[in-house]
């Protein structure tokens, strides 16, 4: 924060703030604990001493901590140099800060190996644990969050933009961005318990830390892959792209995000905002499409999957179940409600509803254990919803397909756990299971309207035959 524009900056944060009678807030100390260090702890807690006092004598108002056990210090310190209630009498006007300040770039050190390696540690470290649902992340007792990670991102995507050479020599360029993004994936990858999402935030920082793509904001990015039009980025992907990959088919993607995704072929028509969780969902999706034609195939493969047990300690989590009902099974019925009625579909169109096996109440079996609820319950709703909207599209000549679409090798199966059955339960790529959907829909007619199927059989449904005997068909008519 002493650096010559974050100290322009500051001087003007607080005279602006208490020109206009508002509270002028400190930084946040970031620093965590170090309990095995007693050394090395004193002298961050050192540390954080300074930055209070510099914040309290500069005019600050108010300060925050990362953790609670820094709350004394800065107190202390506050309590000291400001015993009255706020400085709002600290004018600044002493204070001329002007553009050349605030963009004045002199600061000390280099750009160093050591500092690129950090820089995406601190971008895959966070990303990684917000994929999880973490927002706030502990890295070498710094607590980051999004801001650090922005920061972390926005630094290399300059280094590498305009190629600048580090001390020891080295050029940075797309390459070697990724090489030692590579280095450092793997690194921590190996150096975290299984399961984790390093790889899947790997491939997200590759696309912002080249020079090329940059996003508004680093976790739109990630949105897909905790909420999504889609039970996992991968599986709607695949799907996209199969469409995608005929020239004369128009196809149409949502992303929750503001800007569309990377990695994707040209000619595909984004609409972005579409965020399954709001209820006005289908108004977003279908005023999109104004002066569009009528489409001929509309796929929801809304989902989210959160595991749960009956255990004394654990249970249910009621925003857990709230958001798979959402995504899962309210959400599409608002989608297509506004879709038919503001002509977006026509005689003919269809209607893919993905669901799973899972929603079928006549498959659950004693010998697969209960728990769940949400995710199979949540599936069961969008099966009834879909039959219901069978019956209410029937005479405008609209078909209504429910899907199994097969069992699936993606992060969000893997993320659950459900990795150890990906052999003996027949998982696919998603880009397998994308092919037999898009052959499937291709050849659905009105007589399967409301009808409840897996095009690819039993091959992938755990207790198909246990529950509906031997030697089932492919395609599988699959019981409610």
């Amino acid at each position: 924060m002493t650096v010559p524009f974050m100290d322009a900056y500051v001087k003007l944060l607080i005279q602006t703030c208490h020109k206009r009678g508002v509270h002028a807030m400190g930084g946040m100390a970031a620093q965590i604990p170090i309990k095995d260090d007693k050394e090395a702890n004193d002298k961050a807690m050192e540390g954080v001493r300074a930055d209070k006092l510099r914040e309290v004598r500069a005019g600050h108002d108010g300060t925050w901590v990362a953790h609670p056990a820094l709350a004394s210090i800065a107190s202390e310190i506050f309590n000291k140099h400001m015993p009255t209630p706020n400085q709002l009498f600290r004018r600044r006007e002493d204070v001329k800060v002007g553009r050349n300040d605030l963009l004045n770039m002199n600061v000390p050190g280099k750009i160093t190996e050591d500092g690129i390696r950090k820089n995406l540690n601190i971008g895959l470290g966070y990303m990684e644990a917000w994929i999880r649902g973490i927002g706030c992340v502990p890295i070498n007792y710094l607590m980051e969050d999004a801001a650090t990670a922005e920061v972390s991102r926005s630094q290399l995507w300059q280094w590498v933009r305009h190629g600048v050479t580090t001390a020891e020599g080295k050029k940075v360029d797309k390459a070697y961005a990724l090489k030692l993004l590579k280095d450092q994936t793997d690194q921590l990858a190996a150096n975290a318990p299984k399961g984790n999402k390093f790889g899947l935030a790997s491939q997200y920082f590759a696309g912002q830390i080249t020079g090329e793509d940059y996003a508004d904001f680093l976790t739109t990015l990630l949105y897909d892959e905790i909420t999504a039009v889609g039970n996992a980025a991968p599986a709607r992907a695949a799907l996209v792209k199969e469409y995608a990959s005929n020239p004369k088919t128009l196809t149409y993607a949502t992303t929750r995000s503001d800007a569309a995704p990377s990695g994707f072929p040209d000619g595909i028509k984004w609409l972005s905002g579409i965020d399954l969780t709001n209820q006005h969902v289908g108004d977003n999706l279908s005023s999109q499409l104004e002066g569009e034609k009528p489409i001929d195939i509309v796929i929801i493969n809304a989902g989210r999957f959160m595991t749960e047990d009956f255990s004394k300690s654990g249970g249910p989590n009621w925003d857990d179940e709230l958001t798979m009902y959402t995504v899962s099974s309210i959400a599409p019925l608002f989608i297509v409600h506004r879709l038919v009625h503001n002509e977006r579909l026509k005689a003919g169109s269809k209607i893919i509803l993905i669901s799973s096996e899972a929603g079928s109440i006549t498959l659950r079996h004693e010998k697969e254990g209960g728990g769940n609820y949400a995710h199979h319950a949540s599936k069961a709703a969008l099966n009834m919803g879909g039959k219901l909207l069978s019956i209410d599209l029937k005479e405008k000549g609209i078909i209504v397909s429910i899907v199994h679409p097969g069992f699936m090798r993606t992060e969000m199966t893997k993320g659950v756990g459900f990795d150890k059955h990906w052999d003996e339960g027949g998982a696919v790529t998603p880009e397998v299971a994308a092919k037999s959907l898009v052959d499937w829909t291709e050849t659905l007619d009105i007589s399967k309207s409301g009808e409840y199927w897996a095009p690819r059989g039993p091959r992938d449904i755990g207790m198909a035959e246990t529950v509906l005997g031997n030697n089932l068909e492919t395609p599988l008519k699959l019981p409610w």
